[in-house]
């Protein structure tokens, strides 16, 4: 397995996490909801951690098939803990 291609692969589905929380960011901002800051604040968290997972591991290699499959399982557990913050 290679890790840091993992953790790139990952870093950047945090990053699309994150863009994907302000939707409701601004939905909740617009009605006037005081919830917005929740989402605010996981959603920079999440593209934070993304971007810094993505920069340092900038030169992985491609993946393997093996290496699909981690991606996926870490995948989809990181983006329900990350979706689930706010």
């Amino acid at each position: 397995m290679h890790g840091p291609t993992i953790l790139k692969v990952v870093g950047a589905l945090l990053v699309i996490v994150g863009v994907a929380q302000l939707i409701p960011c601004a939905t909740s901002f617009l009605y006037g909801d005081s919830d917005w800051i929740q989402f605010l604040e996981s959603g920079l968290a999440a593209m934070a951690v993304g971007a810094a997972l993505v920069a340092v591991t900038w030169r992985a290699r491609e993946l393997s098939i093996r290496d699909g499959f981690v991606v996926v399982t870490v995948a989809w557990i990181t983006a329900c803990i990350a979706s689930a913050i706010p």
